[in-house]
């Protein structure tokens, strides 16, 4: 940790430089003041910038990105750790007051090595690296071992290769269009003047439906939570039909097909003299025979089928019921047949397999 302090002009840190020993991972903290008092505490502290980078050997320098804003004449406090990694300083004893490196703008003060985050700290110590920043239009670069150089910025008609990792923000677009364009996860707020004659290849997701549908629909498994206020018209069939608890007004033409039955008849069923081929399954008879019964291609049997058995309870199962301290029969489960139907009599079979006719198991 160390303090930055302003003199008479506004300043904006742009990068910090720091040596390192080794790590792969390194973050910037800073607030508004001293650290001094607050090394053990991240309460008030912002983190300004964090990397993941290759380790290049021991005694490399890496460079963080930790666009900062101080005014002049005031103190800002930073903190800069490696999560899994030690950084490096110039040898020699230090305090919080000692002056480690200063030029027309800036003054930094020695200040402690605190573990990371926000733990132990060691007596201050000489921060081994440098600072760059700018100050009332100039881009000037601090390093602690030497003297500061000041310079203002080079302009350039050709773009760099990597864009800024803080760009510069303005209200006024430029005068022509950008030959490489940047990637946006945020749609503008209107839709262009002059859009371009191809779809795009990564287009963007909007709340609002278009005036008429597109005529290359992109396609989602995952429906929209409300209806579209205008829907667009098809003849064939969706392939991942939405459920409606309000049933059409006409039978639809094309019906799609499905092999599950509906929990409940259809109250304006669709009539036909032809028996279904394809009957849903029912563990409740229906009222009346059938007036056009399906037909069988199968042939008849050669036999009649035997005297059907007469569906009734072993009158030997006993269960023994330790609240009652006695046995009871079959009669008992059937008053409540629901759970009563598996529990376990003394002969060893369940009360399902011997008490049919109790637990409707015919």
């Amino acid at each position: 940790m160390f303090d930055v302090k302003t003199k008479d002009k506004d300043v904006a840190i742009v990068s910090i430089d720091m040596f390192y020993l080794y790590g792969e991972i390194a973050e910037v903290w800073t607030r508004s003041g001293t650290h001094v008092g607050h090394e053990n505490s991240a309460s008030g502290w912002t983190k300004v910038a964090e990397r993941d980078f290759s380790f290049s050997g021991r005694g490399s320098m890496v460079t963080m990105s930790a666009t900062t804003f101080i005014p002049a004449k005031s103190r800002q406090a930073f903190y800069i750790t490696f999560p899994a990694g030690r950084m490096l300083y110039h040898s020699g004893r230090s305090s919080t007051r000692s002056i480690v490196v200063e030029d027309d703008n800036l003054i930094m003060y020695g200040g402690p090595a605190v573990e990371h985050p926000f733990g132990s700290r060691t007596r201050p110590k000489k921060f081994s690296g440098g600072i760059t920043y700018m100050s009332e239009g100039t881009f000037t670069q601090a390093p602690v071992t030497s003297s500061p150089v000041t310079g203002a910025p080079s302009l350039t008609v050709e773009p760099s290769s990597i864009p800024s990792e803080s760009p510069s923000i303005s209200t006024a677009p430029s005068g022509q269009p950008s030959k490489n364009t940047s990637s946006s996860d945020w749609p503008t707020s209107q839709p262009s003047s002059e859009p371009s004659s191809h779809p795009s290849t990564n287009p963007y997701l909007s709340s609002m439906p278009s005036g008429q549908p597109s005529e290359n629909p992109s396609v989602s498994d995952s429906p929209t939570s409300q209806p579209s206020g205008l829907p667009s018209i098809s003849t064939a069939p969706s392939m991942h039909a939405s459920l409606s608890s309000i049933p059409s007004g006409q039978p639809s033409e094309n019906p799609s097909e499905s092999g599950w039955p509906t929990l409940q008849p259809s109250e304006s069923p669709s009539i036909s003299t032809a028996p279904s081929m394809n009957p849903s399954l029912s563990s409740m008879p229906s009222g009346q025979p059938s007036e056009n019964p399906s037909m069988s291609a199968l042939p008849p049997t050669k036999k009649p089928t035997r005297k059907p058995v007469t569906c009734k309870d072993n009158s030997r199962w006993r269960y023994y019921h330790t609240g009652w301290n006695q046995r009871v029969k079959c009669a008992w489960i059937v008053r409540k047949p629901h759970w009563r139907c598996r529990l376990i009599g003394i002969d060893g079979r369940q009360a399902r397999d011997a008490c049919p006719k109790s637990c409707d198991t015919c």
